[in-house]
């Protein structure tokens, strides 16, 4: 991925993360029954939380901070999907 594409990402996944104001779903049968229920997309996250230091930079730095933005428009037609994709610790089901 060169520079631009790196940097539109991180800008793309900064305004999710302002728009957001629950936290993510993990559970990914759970999010897309919900999605369906509220027919509404579903922005799936693809992240390798021990293993990848860009994730583990984009949650510490992003993700996991307050966004002090009211919900909006985009917040209500998208649903946060979380799928972490762990290799070095055990998984619950």
């Amino acid at each position: 991925m060169n520079v631009k594409g790196f940097f539109l990402v991180m800008a793309s996944l900064l305004a999710v993360q302002a728009a957001f104001a629950a936290q993510w779903i993990t559970d990914y049968s759970a999010g897309l029954a919900s999605a369906r229920q509220r027919n509404c997309a579903v922005f799936l996250f693809f992240t390798g939380s021990d293993w990848c230091g860009y994730c583990q930079a984009l949650d510490r730095e992003i993700l996991s901070t307050p966004s002090d933005r009211p919900p909006n428009e985009f917040s209500q037609s998208l649903l946060p999907l979380e799928s972490n994709f762990i290799t070095q610790k055990s998984q619950s089901p």
